[in-house]
């Protein structure tokens, strides 16, 4: 038996597919258990993380990468299926959550950080950093300033192309360091989550974690933003509603610092403990 199936997206639309409840790789265990060979097509323009993210997974026998996004992902990986077919609810008898997959070095770096104590998990990036850099409002250093000032740890997450200048005692920074797999495996033991609309947000939505986003008041699905949120039964929005504050970049407050802080309520400053 030779089983496959598709994700399409953004690398978090590809972490939603990964990690969501039901999804088709969360039986993968269960059919390479009953003998199946498993594989993920996988449609994504950025791609490279999202075989990262799948790495290590030891029921995933094959991931077939196509860079981009088509218009029916179904039909093409139908069209090379050969002797493989779709996952089908038939086979959906027992699902678990698929857990993350570390290298022995990564592992030691995530212990290391846990051990340290309670964090905030901060990603202010999302999307191209070009156009993110027209479109983002937000300073980070600003907030790592302030959150560093309070005592808060911070683990600082990103790729390839984000950076952030300020650097202080209790601030770890991630960016470019290690897998995407680390990365939202320390998103998924932080205390909180701050960031923007992002890869990162949609771990920490799916591992619950309570989170502050910053928003655009206009989604790229050209709709409004706070509509979306405060409508939406489905979908990352009605997500956001159950764990996140969001905080939209039309409306922000002046000293966005310390509203960060002010929204943590109260993180004691030897960094032991949440209150």
């Amino acid at each position: 038996m030779q089983v496959y199936t598709v994700m399409s997206g953004g690398f978090g639309d590809i972490v939603l597919s990964c990690l969501h409840p039901g999804s088709d790789l969360g039986y993968f265990k269960a059919m390479q258990a009953r003998g199946a060979t498993t594989r993920v097509e996988l449609f994504a323009h950025h791609g490279a993380q999202g075989v990262d993210f799948l790495a290590g997974n030891p029921y995933v026998d094959e991931v077939c990468h196509t860079h981009g996004l088509p218009f029916n992902p179904y039909k093409i990986a139908a069209k090379r299926a050969g002797d493989y077919r779709l996952l089908t609810v038939a086979d959906k008898l027992v699902w678990e959550r698929p857990e993350i997959y570390l290298t022995a070095e990564e592992q030691h770096v995530a212990n290391d950080i846990l051990s340290g104590g309670p964090y905030v998990a901060f990603h202010p990036f999302a999307g191209d950093s070009d156009e993110e850099k027209r479109r983002f409002q937000i300073d980070p250093n600003a907030i790592l300033k302030a959150l560093d000032v309070a005592g808060i740890r911070v683990v600082v997450l990103g790729g390839p192309g984000e950076s952030v200048s300020f650097s202080g005692p209790n601030v770890i920074n991630m960016i470019g360091k290690y897998s995407v797999r680390l990365h939202v495996y320390l998103v998924a033991h932080a205390q909180k989550f701050i960031g923007s609309m992002s890869c990162y947000n949609c771990a920490a939505l799916e591992y619950e974690i309570p989170s502050l986003i910053f928003a655009p008041p206009h989604h790229p699905r050209d709709a409004d933003t706070r509509r979306l949120v405060n409508e939406y039964t489905f979908d990352i929005f009605a997500m956001m509603k159950k764990t996140a504050t969001v905080m939209y970049w039309d409306d922000l407050p002046q000293e966005i610092g310390q509203a960060v802080v002010q929204w943590l309520n109260v993180f004691p400053v030897q960094g032991t403990g949440w209150s």
